[in-house]
């Protein structure tokens, strides 16, 4: 079997990349992970939050 041929093999999640396309960075998803934990330790430090408060992260480029 040639390497043109070969199934693609689907990447594993727990360390997989985010990718816009070919010639892009791949960044690890190791680190949304890393940033998502930070996030949350800041908002738990942070006083002047209601207690119910809703964060939503966007994407960038997919707004509409």
């Amino acid at each position: 079997m040639s390497a043109s041929t070969k199934p693609r093999m689907a990447p594993n999640p727990r360390d997989g990349f985010y990718s816009m396309g070919p010639h892009t960075h791949a960044v690890p998803m190791a680190l949304f992970a890393l940033n998502r934990k930070r996030l949350v330790k800041a908002l738990k430090e942070c006083k002047d939050l209601p207690e119910n408060a809703v964060v939503l992260l966007q994407v960038r480029g997919l707004t509409s």
